[in-house]
């Protein structure tokens, strides 16, 4: 969301190597802050599942085993993690 550290220029980048990345910035190509540029992420999501990183974190490659156990239960609609 206009980061003044050449994110977007990074991100621009991995787009087009990356067929997966998509890059969305809000029409006005302004800062908008980490709420509305999420809304804007989640509007223009097409998954099933929805997880946020910041910058500062990464996820390890099994971030997400628990989750997958849980949403197989129908019943399941969300889950909330915070570390």
């Amino acid at each position: 969301d206009k980061s003044p550290d050449n994110a977007l220029a990074v991100c621009q980048q991995l787009a087009k190597k990356h067929e997966r990345v998509k890059l969305y910035q809000h029409p006005d190509k302004e800062n908008h802050g980490a709420s509305p540029s999420r809304n804007l992420g989640i509007e223009k999501s097409t998954g099933d599942f929805i997880a946020f990183l910041d910058a500062d974190d990464y996820f390890l490659s099994n971030r997400f085993d628990a989750e997958k156990e849980l949403f197989k239960n129908p019943k399941v609609e969300g889950v909330y993690g915070a570390l």
